[in-house]
């Protein structure tokens, strides 16, 4: 694998990058628990949402999934560009919700969602609405959300459920990746403003070693994700991804709200239209512990089977 992008990929962000900047200009940003489903309607006119189906790569739709949570955090992106063309080999509808377990799975996007994919086991099913019970849930996590049991649902075949949990993940930490680095882009801007004792704050050692590693958490956590969308079957990659990007979360929420100090956690700021929604996937599929654990409980079996 490259470790770079190809010139049709870097015209693939730059693409996505002006379509959603575009878009920005003339649509206002919704709240930070709210869904931004006029982002994705743009990705969908534009064709980026059916990249795969289209000819795209897994890659490609990463660094799609890369460029929405960046410029459009709160589009439901993820499942619908990457997680369900890898899962269901069929026609999609636009908001498409994950659930880790048929009763009771707090799911984002559940309120717009127009169908779900829910792991079961070691099988994954494809719902429509009408199968769920969905109960929405007061929020500040970032998302809109609700409470989800879905009742039967179509079958999606042998291995479905391994097949959902690393694309699950994949998308997870290209999402993770994405919002950390415009959390630390945000918070790097503000400190060359910001001055104290006659000179930026950002002049200081102590605030540039903390911003830098945050940014090096996000690179590696975008790069992990771009490799395990290479080989979407490595379920050491995949989780490896996830793990890492979940790990760095708290301490990228805490640099970059510490150094805005008290106007990082007003939504006029714009800071909490990312860290907001990194505390809730710093949870999801279990969070950093359970992608160490099938982490190595993968190597553990492959050591076995030699």
């Amino acid at each position: 694998m490259e470790v770079k992008l190809s010139d049709e990929q870097a015209d693939l962000v730059q693409s996505v990058r002006g379509l959603l900047g575009r878009h920005r200009s003339s649509s206002p940003a919704p709240g930070p628990a709210e869904a931004d489903l006029s982002a994705l309607a743009a990705l969908e006119t534009a064709g980026f949402t059916d990249i795969i189906a289209s000819g795209g790569s897994a890659v490609d739709a990463v660094l799609v999934i890369e460029e929405a949570a960046s410029k459009a955090p709160g589009a439901p992106v993820g499942a619908r560009v990457l997680v369900g063309p890898l899962v269901a080999d069929r026609d999609l509808p636009p908001v498409i919700g994950l659930a880790d377990r048929p009763a009771g799975a707090v799911t984002r996007f559940a309120p717009h969602a127009d169908a779900f994919l829910v792991l079961a086991g070691e099988d994954a099913r494809l719902a429509d609405r009408a199968a769920a019970e969905i109960h929405p849930l007061r929020s500040r996590w970032g998302y809109p959300v609700a409470r989800v049991t879905v009742s039967g649902g179509e079958p999606l075949g042998p291995e479905s459920g391994a097949t959902l949990l690393n694309a699950w993940r994949i998308a997870l930490a290209a999402e993770v990746g994405a919002l950390m680095q415009a959390a630390t882009l945000h918070a790097s801007q503000y400190v060359t403003v910001r001055h104290q004792f006659g000179k930026p704050i950002g002049a200081l050692q102590s605030i540039q070693h903390r911003l830098a590693r945050a940014y090096v958490l996000s690179q590696g956590t975008k790069w992990l994700a771009r490799r395990a969308a290479w080989d979407t079957t490595d379920t050491v990659a995949a989780s490896a991804a996830a793990c890492y990007g979940a790990e760095g979360i708290r301490e990228v929420i805490s640099t970059t709200q510490q150094v805005c100090g008290a106007i990082g956690i007003t939504d006029e700021f714009g800071l909490t239209a990312y860290t907001a929604r990194l505390a809730m996937l710093q949870t999801e599929l279990g969070g950093a512990i359970a992608h160490a654990r099938a982490l190595a409980h993968t190597r553990w079996d492959e050591r076995v089977n030699r």
